[in-house]
């Protein structure tokens, strides 16, 4: 990829009370991730708009509340609704993937893939999807459990869903294109079966497909009924990933989450009304209670367990689409949208940075360096090496009347990966770089959080190199 100007933003405060950046006009979709993986936080953006303006922007290394803002110069004939990292082949750099074509191009869809050689991404592989020209929504994610993730698709113009799967060595078997009962509203992943492997949901009748020795297998949730958004997550925290979907009614603002708990592959109906007309569902654990909130659109409604939610808060801004990440370092994930701003021609990114109070604040909540807390100074956590490959150890330091409880490891989401007992005559611990079920995690940003008898906590970042 070449790169056509490299320039800092200005901080930009604005009346909506967020960090703001002014991007290419048209924003549509936005990921985060380590593009190079040196710690520091990028952004990808993309646009739906003409030729005359780029497809994708990339922002890179957030430090000090600024970008360094790469422009791409490819302005291919496309919408970019779906814009997002995977690991697309053996290196443990995150690829950027879009779709080119869609309904713009007689000459059907096509799979872009911007392979990271990380120093440069690289110019796109294109990969042949369908002659048929039309709108998808798509995920990136590892079905059969090798390690490289694979392409699925959901077509809502032809009622049907595509898969691709990986190869390796940037190759992909041939698309299969498959007939659904209904119009799918949109597609995710995660694992409901238990055996670490992603399955994919797909919502309107909400149905979960499993890839299993070399083959698609289905079950269908519910029928009959229009589900919206769909999510994949453990709402309970009980080890096992939940389904959370909503229907909208016909008149009114209450929307109705519909809640299929997984208990061991068998799944139990819970509903829960929410004052709210979304139109997009969320998930991110705001508090870090280990329990997945919900943003429906402007609309934060916080998990209270046992299957019961707050009355929605009210954000002041929020984006036509949405990533979540610790952007300022301080253990809580923010908010980052993007929108178009149609009265003065701008593109606009917007950050909004948890306090872990409940608060969504326009600046970054806390000025202090990582493995620092102010609440509760007494309390020291570090880490070495870093960055680590293998193993990365873990020391603290804890005033006299207090006691270690255990060490979390939290993704760059904010999802819990493993807890890590630990061992009150013991100071230090090790940890080898894997989940809750033994599997290697792929390179990134980690978070380890300290919990101690008194209930208080300090968070450290991890950078994880293989």
């Amino acid at each position: 990829m070449k790169h056509i100007c490299v320039i800092l933003f200005i901080i930009a405060v604005c009346s909506i009370s967020a960090l703001e950046f002014d991007i290419p006009r048209f924003p549509a979709s936005i990921d985060v991730s380590d593009i190079e993986l040196d710690g520091s936080y990028d952004v990808t953006i993309g646009h739906s708009s003409s030729f005359e303006y780029p497809k994708i922007s990339i922002l890179t290394n957030f430090e000090d509340s600024e970008f360094t803002y790469i422009d791409t110069s490819n302005v291919f004939r496309s919408y970019v609704e779906t814009i997002q990292f995977a690991n697309m082949d053996e290196d443990d750099f995150p690829d950027l993937v879009v779709l080119s074509g869609e309904i713009h191009d007689p000459l059907g869809v096509y799979l872009r893939i911007y392979y990271n050689n990380g120093y440069d991404i690289q110019a796109p592989t294109e990969y042949f999807l369908t002659s048929i020209p039309h709108n998808q929504m798509f995920v990136c994610a590892d079905v059969n459990g090798d390690g490289l993730d694979d392409y699925v698709s959901a077509i809502n113009q032809c009622n049907s869903w595509l898969s691709m799967i990986n190869l390796g060595n940037q190759q992909f078997s041939s698309p299969i294109e498959y007939n659904l009962s209904f119009p799918p509203q949109n597609i995710t992943s995660g694992d409901l079966t238990g055996n670490g492997i992603a399955d994919i949901l797909i919502s309107g009748q909400p149905t979960i497909f499993s890839y299993l020795d070399g083959t698609w297998q289905s079950q269908i949730l519910e029928e009959g009924l229009l589900n919206m958004y769909s999510e994949i997550c453990d709402l309970d925290n009980d080890g096992d990933n939940d389904i959370v979907t909503y229907t909208t009614p016909m008149m009114g603002n209450d929307c109705e989450l519909r809640i299929f708990e997984n208990q061991s592959g068998q799944f139990v109906f819970h509903s829960s009304n929410i004052y709210s007309f979304p139109s997009a569902l969320e998930v991110f654990d705001h508090n870090n209670d280990n329990l997945p909130d919900f943003l429906l659109a402007n609309k934060l409604v916080t998990n209270l367990g046992d299957f019961t939610f707050s009355e929605p808060d009210t954000l002041l801004i929020v984006g036509n689409d949405n990533a979540f990440a610790d952007m300022d370092h301080n253990g809580f994930l923010d908010i980052l949208g993007v929108y178009q701003n149609y009265a003065n021609g701008r593109g606009i990114l917007v950050i909004l940075f948890n306090d872990g109070n409940g608060h969504f604040l326009p600046e970054p909540a806390n000025g202090i360096e990582e493995g620092e807390n102010p609440t509760i100074p007494q309390i020291k956590l570090n880490s070495f090496p870093s960055p680590f490959c293998s193993t990365v150890t873990l020391a603290y330091e804890l005033p006299k009347n207090d006691r270690a409880n255990s060490i979390s490891i939290f993704n760059i989401k904010g999802e819990l990966v493993r807890t890590i007992p630990v061992i009150k005559s013991i100071s230090q611990i090790t940890w080898d770089g894997t989940d809750s079920k033994g599997r290697r995690l792929t390179s990134g940003i980690y978070f380890s959080r300290l919990k101690t008898n008194q209930g208080i906590s300090t968070t450290h970042k991890l950078l994880l190199i293989k």
